[in-house]
């Protein structure tokens, strides 16, 4: 049989882009302001991307463990459900600065959803 020509280095560049999209749960326009911004900083454009997106609210409270899966961290941000610095955050692409304290509100760890 016939085999496959080689993927392009386009083509390959595309195809991880929209593995990290997918990954992450960021739209296209999101994903391209965050590239944006990273190119413009200095160093490692590709380190820079993962550093800025691994910032991200939602994608914090995915990592603390706080939910299963980002796009139920997502949720628990955009419901209220979680704080910062005590103030209670509900944009998920907001961007978290070390030293600031996340924690989900006293009322929400009692939910089953919630992993603690």
């Amino acid at each position: 049989g016939q085999r496959r020509a080689k993927t392009s280095d386009y083509g390959l560049q595309l195809k991880e882009k929209q593995k990290a999209k997918m990954m992450y749960g960021i739209s296209e326009k999101q994903f391209r302001s965050i590239f944006v911004e990273a190119n413009r900083l200095d160093g490692n454009t590709g380190e820079n991307l993962i550093r800025l997106i691994e910032r991200r609210l939602d994608n914090v409270v995915y990592r603390m463990g706080f939910a299963t899966t980002r796009s139920s961290a997502r949720q628990l941000v955009t419901h209220g459900h979680v704080l910062v610095d005590g103030k209670r955050l509900d944009i998920p692409s907001y961007f978290v600065r070390s030293g600031q304290k996340i924690e989900i509100k006293e009322k929400t760890k009692s939910n089953p959803q919630v992993v603690r």
